[in-house]
């Protein structure tokens, strides 16, 4: 008989309990009040009303484990639901406490980071068997799938595919956990991709509050991060095409580092995302060409499949989130 959890589509090879968890802690943060289980069920789809409370019950004993209950606690009630309080205290240790136990989850944030790894070193450090890494990457692999990417295993473990696909990717991995770059673990030198945020939003005149700035700061990270550690940014002939239909702003000198088709692209993926309450477009070249010419590619649709087509109360959850 198949469990409920198997009913679930894995995400990038995540462990279904690591991913309710990350979204369910995401959904209560951005909630003033209680909310019953029953919500809860209409945001987080697929999942049951039981298996909803079983999942709090393990999140408040997690709570117990790493806040004080003065400072964060998880509260739930039999007839109002479940409400987390909390007084100026980041989640960020709990999840960084999550994604410690995820395999696949390190996995991928390393490779992210290096693109290539020692086969040996890795399971090693890790504590776990070859078999059990090669199956973990064939689950990986299954999601990877949808974006055109592939990690390979031999005597190095690679992440292979276009460079497009590898930042897109590499955001919506790092947005579905963290939202904000200042809630990314591991980043050094983080004030100076800030700074660098601050100057590409002025340069282009857009106004961000500062959560919206944490998440714009997120973008110009991965961007950055692929054009240091990347190949080049080369487009098809397609892509060619669809990027010659937009009128786009000079790119800034302090981007000395960036081809014109980093900035091209930066650009167009921020567009993309609409994550932000300020309206970001850039001119077309002929006023008759539909916004899908951009949509249309495989990076374009990256959100959809990440997180499957959001409805507009769960777009509103996204966005009051970064607000």
């Amino acid at each position: 008989m198949k469990t409920e959890h198997s009913k679930i589509k894995s995400l990038f090879g995540l462990e279904k309990d690591f991913l309710l968890k990350n979204q369910l802690l995401q959904l209560l943060d951005n909630s003033s009040d209680y909310i019953t289980f029953t919500e809860i069920a209409c945001h987080l789809k697929y999942y049951s009303v039981e298996l909803l409370q079983q999942t709090c019950q393990k999140l408040q004993q997690d709570f117990l484990k790493n806040y004080p209950v003065k400072q964060c606690e998880l509260v739930i009630h039999p007839h109002f639901g479940v409400r987390l309080l909390r007084k100026s205290i980041s989640l960020k240790e709990l999840v960084d406490y999550y994604a410690e136990q995820e395999l696949s989850y390190i996995l991928l944030q390393e490779l992210f980071r290096y693109r290539e790894l020692i086969a040996s070193d890795f399971y090693e450090n890790q504590y776990v068997s070859e078999s059990t890494l090669r199956r973990k990457i064939k689950r990986i692999n299954q999601s990877l799938a949808h974006y055109n990417l592939r990690i390979t295993f031999a005597y190095k473990i690679k992440l292979t595919g276009s460079e497009l696909a590898i930042r897109s990717f590499y955001f919506y991995f790092l947005f579905l956990f963290y939202r904000q770059l200042p809630a990314v673990p591991g980043i050094a030198e983080q004030g100076f991709f800030e700074s660098k945020a601050i100057k590409i939003q002025n340069h282009l005149g857009l106004t961000l509050s500062l959560k919206e700035l944490g998440v714009f700061s997120l973008i110009y990270y991965v961007h950055e991060h692929g054009v240091h550690s990347g190949t080049p940014l080369r487009l098809t002939e397609k892509e060619n095409e669809h990027f010659h239909q937009f009128d786009f702003p000079p790119k800034p000198n302090f981007l000395n580092n960036w081809s014109f088709n980093d900035w091209q692209f930066f650009l167009l993926f921020t567009m993309a995302t609409d994550l932000f309450e300020q309206d970001f477009d850039i001119a077309t070249r002929d006023v008759l060409v539909p916004l899908f010419v951009f949509e249309s590619l495989a990076w374009g649709q990256a959100f959809k499949m990440a997180f499957g087509q959001l409805t507009s109360e769960e777009q509103a959850l996204v966005h009051e989130a970064i607000q």
